[in-house]
């Protein structure tokens, strides 16, 4: 479960969670998207699904990073062989 402070990706859109709201028998996300200040989601919270996610750590960015590096830096070529591009 998330909590009133985090941000998270709901869908495509980067947001912070403002408020986590109770409404008859329900518990809502109140979500404020980063991208438009006018643009707010309300998620509830037992429905959030896979729509609702947690931000990759700084670490596993600089990883992916790494990685997408390399790959650009060395083609693997279909031949089992890599050539060093400069």
């Amino acid at each position: 479960m998330f909590r009133s402070g985090d941000i998270v990706l709901y869908r495509l859109d980067v947001s912070q969670i403002k408020q986590i709201k109770q409404e008859k028998d329900r518990t809502f996300y109140l979500l404020y998207s980063l991208g438009s200040e006018y643009c707010e989601f309300k998620v509830p919270c037992d429905n959030a699904g896979g729509h609702l996610q947690s931000l990759p750590s700084k670490q596993t960015l600089e990883h992916y990073l790494d990685e997408i590096w390399y790959v650009l830096k060395y083609r693997v070529i279909p031949a089992f062989s890599i050539i060093k591009i400069s």
